[in-house]
């Protein structure tokens, strides 16, 4: 009898074991996991900063003007596409803003112009997370006219 509580005890002793083993491992692994969707969601916001911040400073090849100037010019003449004179003709500002954004996002950005009603992009999805930036947006006029851009990516 002695030697069945002794195989009793040793039995109980490997199952507490167990169940510490395996309540300790759920909660390493599930803060790991949690750890790394967070670093992925910060390198997917720093990715989107940097695309936004670029669209402002990056020249558009053989021509002398940023993204966001000839986007700018094309907002305050109210047309799709701006005539830059004999040497560049008319530039075709919102293929120059599809083209910026799709590159890095494919589908899955917009940028809206709530001030002036207009629409760029494509519509998000549900069941996304959205990453959303509100620009202060300088126009090229006279008075110094800011408006606010929103940009979103999912």
């Amino acid at each position: 009898m002695k030697g069945q509580m002794e195989l009793i005890e040793i039995l109980v002793l490997i199952v507490g074991v167990l169940i510490l083993f395996t309540i300790s491992n759920y909660f390493v692994v599930s803060r790991y996991s949690s750890s790394s969707e967070q670093l992925i969601y910060e390198q997917e916001y720093e990715k989107t900063l940097d695309v936004v911040k670029n669209f402002f400073y990056a020249k558009i090849p053989v021509f002398e003007k940023t993204y966001a100037q000839i986007f700018g010019d094309a907002i305050v003449n109210d047309m799709e596409i701006v005539d830059y004179g004999n040497k560049y003709g008319g530039i075709n500002s919102t293929e120059i803003v599809y083209n910026y954004f799709s590159s890095y996002f494919q589908k899955n950005w917009y940028l809206k112009i709530p001030s002036k009603n207009k629409f760029f992009g494509f519509n998000s999805q549900e069941g996304k997370k959205v990453i959303t930036f509100i620009l202060r947006f300088p126009l090229p006029s006279y008075n110094s006219e800011v408006i606010d851009i929103e940009f979103a990516k999912w």
